[in-house]
């Protein structure tokens, strides 16, 4: 058979290479592991993201809604058009009540 030299030698070498191939193992694995992890924080980010550019835009236009209304609300009304008049449907009925009538009664 194999001199004892040789069995020797190759136990070793398949020992080294059976540590090789399980430390190769161990590193894909980690390898596949940060991936992942990575990924989920990308993906975390991107709707963070979004959820910042949608949460911007609302205050935006919040604020401009808030200006807008103080510019009007420190403007007098110069004409009778700014007044608020009830449409006429409702300048009826408001008629109706005033006069005694309800919304039920037919003048």
């Amino acid at each position: 058979m194999c001199e004892s030299n040789e069995l020797d030698l190759t136990f070793h070498l398949f020992i080294c290479a059976l540590a090789g191939a399980g430390a190769a193992v161990i590193a894909m694995i980690h390898y596949l592991m940060v991936l992942s992890a990575n990924w989920a924080y990308v993906k975390d980010a991107c709707r963070m993201q979004k959820y910042e550019d949608i949460k911007s835009k609302e205050e935006q236009e919040l604020h401009d809604i808030h200006s807008t209304r103080l510019q009007m609300s420190d403007s007098t009304p110069t004409h009778k058009a700014h007044a608020l008049v009830p449409p006429p449907c409702l300048a009826s009925v408001i008629r109706g009540v005033g006069r005694g009538g309800g919304l039920d009664n037919r003048h």
